[in-house]
């Protein structure tokens, strides 16, 4: 078959037998040659061409008095050696056919779409009214004219008449109704006929259900040569043992199947020693539906002497059916199992770029069109559609120079992860190269933000925790983008209708064992402890040394407790300050299984021979190098500070993290939504920033009266813009060398502060993007800015372990300070009664310095780390936090600790204050998925506050809520933002943003400003 290039388009042109349909490509010229050869369980039916033709031409004359009527449906209940001539009777009689699935809702789709009016079935229980009784092949079948179907109106399609309609998996998008002219499936019948050398002595299997087109190729493949059909029972289908017996026996000749049912309905013994003997029969396998299997795999299941050709067949259903075929050469050196091969007639490929054009050389999206063979897509009309017609694949290929097209994967096989797009194709190419690798299957579950592997084996290969183990161990040769979060071992397959890998189903069972997993009572500490030393192995080294010595972070110790949470459903609330300590290995496993036997009141179930199945894996982020644009030699570096400005714009206040500072008085109407009830939240507006945005907004007011939002980003971007309801139209970029996860602090004249992962605390012009002054300290920067106005000085802490009192007009040092080893997480915070300014450390140190001088003036030890901000309430008592849930009241100024208050879960989401009651209140959320309020019975928290409600959400809670006047807002990790109404005790308001969300929502008015993980900031409205 000729290939040309043309317009950067590949195709074939051969227009021979365009006009024909399927019915006439059928030979009846071998009436006695045996036409179907079913099998069942029980026995073998044989139906000539002769009874063959003799019932298509009865159910022909019947059906031709039916008029305006396009499609006549088949059921799924009738016998598959009934559907053939029905099938034919249709096409004979100048009609369309549809095989109808066994979901009720895809039936209700069909026929709505198609307007379906008469139905073949066996059942009469069908709402409609008998209109006819056929006896087709010895079963009775009716012809039911179906109730409430609105008149049709019938398209005028001339001469390419519809053949049949289909309805799509899905798997290029949603469900679609596929209605299918002559002219496009024919084409394939007979370029098939040719490439395979079809005969009348062929006998073609027929094992894909008939509501896969497909299946249409080997129906017709058989017929249009006088073949024979090897049909078989899904009671067959369900015993592929015997199937294969069967099959051999039988001596099938041509075998069209979907990788997944051929490598895991049957062994490689079993196929070896039958149909890919080297005395068998079958001349060739169609591998279609999904990408080709690992090479390996399709090589051991074949005899050395065998000589079945091996083809790789490539299309989608909006083309049906098949676009290209490539034989794929079993032995022969190097061979590229993903080349797509030969493109078929009147067959068109395009590759396409982002912007939609078309390239000749490098990576896009694969494009299927023809001039001839045009398919409509659910209610589309032929007469509206412009030659020649193209179908987005869903694919992306690579196109190199010759013009060949080799597949690389799906679209939906990129994802974005920590912000990174990741290319879930090369982890499956990635874990196919381990020799013990069967077959292995990738699922990004989005709700969860889970990157799930799952992976079959070859036989003999029976010690699945070694297996785990090596694994885990391979991948730690991967960039940590690509590790997954979970590992599953494929020991049961499910298969869609079409013969695909049901990767749904096994999300569903993923699920399910998450749900049953909760409700196990017995633990089983060895696979708690393999487990976690699986984990601890896989991001540091194994040896019995402290934590941070080895290299751990606060990031991986967190990853690390939630891991091992998730495995034993019991929160470890002292685990990540344990390893920010540096305890042992050792240390860290005995405090976890004292734990659980404490939660199992001594009942524990040992397994000495269970294996762990499911093994979690650490993910560390790392971050981009990217070279500083200024000098980070120098300790302090500043810049020109001349800022031209035609006013002095004064800040009035601003909103960031669920606190609002303010230097003008009588703003408390400023702070109010304007109206009491919230009917529901829209997408404002979007900003792309490139990379994730974990940090939280900054909203602020100047005295010109315009309100503006701030926000960085790991791309080291910084946007502000002005919220307008004209859709903020101005927008204002700042680049920094590194990642940012603090908040822009917001002084007069647009400067802003802000501390970057590079080290430095950077002073710079928001509008401009003019570098006024930068300084260095010794490590990363994560806490935002503090600031005393009235002196002119900042503080800030680092994870160097100091803290840094600065001017703010030009940066430079005032004062450092260093007490213990634990490094700066969270923002300090004023205490005006004391003068002092407050700060946590990373090793559970409470610190009051005084803010001019920095010397310490009080501090008190917390066994665990601390990763929140301390509280100033406003009679002066302060409040610090630990990581592990402990909320601790202190009077400073006469060092007395007045109470402490236990949260059983681990804390990350900083104090807030409730101001608009008449009481202070403290909100307070959590890692377990709990927000907490609490009151004082004093209303001034001298003593021990109470419980004023608790409330449950889904998903875990690490951004700060923001409160204001009656209403909450919540923004759970799985990217949900919860709004409740403290009046009306209820959540009025859910809306789902697309990944996960770190980032703290900041409210003014009816906006909300948040950060999400998909790379964007939203501004969200409250209508």
């Amino acid at each position: 078959m000729n290939k040309k290039k043309e317009n950067f388009t590949f195709y074939s042109n051969d227009f021979k037998d365009f006009t024909k349909n399927l019915h006439d490509i059928c030979n009846w010229n071998q009436l006695d040659n045996v036409a179907i050869e079913y099998h069942d369980l029980q026995e073998t039916i044989y139906i000539h061409y002769k009874e063959l033709f003799h019932i298509k031409s009865m159910i022909s004359d019947y059906l031709k008095h039916i008029q305006n009527v396009e499609f006549i449906g088949i059921n799924f209940d009738i016998p598959e050696y009934c559907v053939i001539s029905l099938i034919l009777g249709i096409l004979n009689s100048k009609h369309s056919f549809i095989n109808i699935p066994v979901d009720s809702t895809e039936f209700i789709n069909i026929k709505n779409h198609l307007n379906l009016r008469y139905l073949f079935c066996t059942q009469n229980n069908i709402e409609g009214n008998i209109v006819c009784q056929f006896e087709i092949h010895r079963e009775c079948i009716y012809l039911i004219k179906l109730k409430d179907v609105r008149k049709q109106v019938i398209q005028n399609a001339k001469q390419n008449y519809y053949a049949y309609a289909i309805s799509t998996s899905g798997s290029t998008g949603v469900p679609k109704v596929i209605r299918v002219l002559h002219s496009c499936i024919v084409p394939n019948i007979l370029d098939l006929n040719k490439i395979l050398a079809i005969t009348k002595c062929d006998k073609i299997s027929q094992f894909t259900n008939f509501t896969f087109d497909p299946s249409i190729i080997e129906i017709f493949l058989a017929l249009s040569n006088a073949g024979t059909l090897f049909m078989v029972s899904k009671s067959l289908k369900n015993n592929p043992d015997r199937l294969l017996k069967i099959a051999y026996s039988s001596q099938i000749t041509i075998l069209q199947i979907t990788p997944s049912v051929f490598i895991y309905n049957w062994s490689p013994e079993s196929l070896k020693s039958s149909i890919l003997s080297n005395n068998t029969s079958l001349r060739a396998i169609l591998f279609g539906g999904e990408p080709f299997p690992k090479l390996e795999v399709i090589s051991e299941t074949m005899h050395p002497y065998n000589n079945t050709k091996i083809y790789n067949i490539y299309g989608i259903t909006e083309v049906s059916c098949w676009a290209s075929i490539n034989e794929i050469l079993i032995t022969g050196g190097q061979f590229n199992v993903h080349y797509l091969g030969q493109v078929l007639s009147h067959t068109l490929l395009q590759v396409r770029n982002k912007r939609g054009e078309v390239i000749t050389n490098g990576t896009g999206f694969l494009y299927i069109g023809s001039n001839q063979r045009v398919c409509l897509v659910n209610d589309e009309n032929i007469e509206d559609l412009e030659l020649p017609v193209f179908r987005d694949s869903g694919d992306i290929v690579d196109i190199n120079e010759e013009g060949k097209i080799f597949y690389k994967g799906r679209k939906n096989s990129f994802i974005k992860r920590f912000g990174n797009k990741v290319d879930l194709t090369k982890l499956k190419e990635f874990i196919l190269q381990i020799d013990f690798i069967k077959n292995c299957y990738v699922l990004w579950d989005d709700s969860y933000h889970h990157l799930h592997l799952y992976f079959s084996i070859k036989k003999n290969v029976v010690n699945y925790h070694n297996i785990n183990i090596k694994i885990m161990k391979y991948l730690c040769k991967l960039n940590p983008l690509y590790r997954p979060d979970k590992i599953h071992f494929m020991n049961h397959i499910e298969f869609t209708s079409s013969g695909k890998i049901s990767l749904e189903h096994s999300k569903e069972h993923y699920i399910q064992d998450k749900v049953t997993h909760k409700i196990i009572n017995n633990i089983d500490l060895q696979q708690i402890e393999v487990a976690f030393k699986s984990i601890w192995e896989n991001n540091l080294q194994r040896k019995n040394i402290g934590f941070i010595k080895l290299g751990g972070t606060s990031i991986i110790a967190l990853q690390i407790s939630n891991a091992m949470s998730e495995i034993s459903n019991i929160e470890f609330p002292k685990l990540i300050g344990m390893l920010l300590m540096d305890s042992t290995i050792d240390e860290c496993l005995n405090y976890i299984k004292s734990i659980i036997l404490n939660s199992q009141n001594g009942i524990i179930n040992l397994k000495s021979h269970s294996n762990i199945r499911e093994l979690p894996l650490i993910t560390v982020i790392t971050i981009e190098d990217e070279k500083s644009f200024r000098d980070s030699n120098k300790k302090n570096k500043k810049y020109d500070s001349t800022i031209q400005v035609n006013d002095i714009h004064l800040c009035q206040w601003y909103k960031c993290r669920g606190q609002i500072y303010n230097y003008i008085s009588d703003i408390n109407e400023e702070f109010k939504l304007q109206y009491d009830t919230i009917s529901k939240v829209k997408i404002q507006k979007t900003y792309d920033m490139r990379k994730c945005v974990d940090a939280s907004p900054t909203i602020f007011r100047y005295s010109d009266g315009k309100t503006y939002a701030t926000v960085g980003s790991h791309s080291g971007f910084i946007f502000t813009f002005e919220l307008e309801k004209e859709c903020h139209k101005r927008i204002f970029k700042v680049k920094l060398p590194d990642r940012i996860e603090s908040s822009v602090l917001i002084l007069d004249n647009f400067r802003g502060i802000v501390g970057c992962y590079d080290g430095n605390i950077y002073c710079f012009h928001l509008k401009t993007g003019k570098f006024i002054w930068n300084y260095k300290t010794g490590n990363v920067v994560k806490n935002s800015v503090i600031f005393c106005k009235e002196k002119g000085i900042i503080f800030v802490g680092s994870y160097d372990c100091y803290i840094y009192c600065l001017s703010v007009k030009d940066g430079s040092e005032i004062w450092k300070f260093k007490f213990g080893n634990g490094s700066i997480n969270a923002s300090g915070c004023l205490h005006f009664q004391s003068d002092t300014v407050l700060f946590g450390t990373l090793d559970g140190y409470c610190l009051a310095l005084q803010q001019l001088s920095g010397k310490l003036v009080w501090k008190y030890k917390l066994s665990d780390p601390i990763f929140v901000a301390p509280v100033s309430l406003n009679n002066g008592l302060v409040l610090f936090c630990s990581v592990t849930g402990l909320l601790c009241c202190f009077d400073i100024e006469v060092n007395v600790k007045m109470w402490t208050y236990k949260i059983n879960g681990n804390i990350f989401s900083y104090i807030v204050k409730q101001n608009d009651t008449k009481y202070e209140n403290i909100i307070l959320a959590s890692q377990n998925k709990n927000l907490y309020c609490l009151e004082s019975k004093d209303t001034n928290f001298k003593t021990k506050p109470t419980l004023k409600y608790v409330l449950n959400f889904h998903s875990p809670i690490l951004a700060t809520p923001w409160c204001e006047n009656n209403f909450l807002f919540i923004a759970c990790k799985d990217g949900t933002l919860n709004i409740y109404n403290s009046i009306k005790n209820r959540v009025i308001k859910i809306e789902k943003l697309p990944a996960e969300v770190f980032s703290s929502p900041v409210v003014n008015n009816n906006v909300i400003i948040i950060g999400c993980r998909d790379n964007n900031v939203y501004a969200l409205e409250l209508v």
